[in-house]
C-alpha cells in the first residue's frame, strides 16, 4: 500500500470531519465523518463550503493552523459547536482544509459539571447555615 493510500485511508475513517475546498469555496473531497454530522454525500463534491457557516460567512475563517471553537451547520441548517482548524496546502486543486471536530458533547457535559458544582455548592452553604442557627441555640 502506498503512503497516499495510507494516509487516504487514516482520513476516511478519522472521527474528525475533513474537508478539502478549492479557491471558489468548492467542497473538493469530503471523508466519512463530514457525510455523518453534515449530512452530506458524495453529490456534496463541488458545492459551496458557505452553507457550513452561520450566515455563509467564511471570512471567519483564519488559516493558520489554530483551533477556534465555532459554530458549523450541517445541511439541515441544525448546527453544533466544534473546534475549527483551518490550513492551506501546496496543492492546486484543494488548497483549503478544514478539520472539524463537533465538542458538543464535551460542552454539554461541561455544563452540566458546572451547574452540578454550583448545586453542591449552595447546598454547603445552607448546611453551614443550619449549622451555625443550631450553634447559637445551644
Amino acid at each position: 500500500m502506498e503512503n497516499k493510500d495510507v494516509f487516504e485511508l487514516i482520513i476516511d475513517n478519522a472521527i474528525d470531519i475533513f474537508l478539502a475546498f478549492d479557491n471558489d469555496n468548492c467542497i473538493c473531497k469530503i471523508n466519512e465523518m463530514a457525510k455523518k454530522e453534515l449530512q452530506l454525500d458524495d453529490n456534496a463534491i463541488g458545492t459551496s463550503i458557505v452553507f457550513i457557516f452561520q450566515n455563509g460567512d467564511i471570512s471567519e475563517l483564519i488559516f493558520d493552523g489554530v483551533a477556534r471553537e465555532m459554530m458549523i451547520y450541517r445541511k439541515n441548517q441544525t448546527c453544533f459547536r466544534a473546534l475549527v482548524k483551518a490550513i492551506k496546502t501546496d496543492s492546486d486543486v484543494s488548497p483549503y482544509v478544514l478539520m472539524i471536530r463537533n465538542i458538543s458533547d464535551q460542552y454539554a457535559l461541561e455544563k452540566a459539571a458546572e451547574s452540578s458544582s454550583e448545586g453542591v455548592k449552595e447546598t454547603q452553604r445552607m448546611i453551614c447555615a443550619e449549622c451555625e442557627k443550631i450553634q447559637q441555640q445551644l
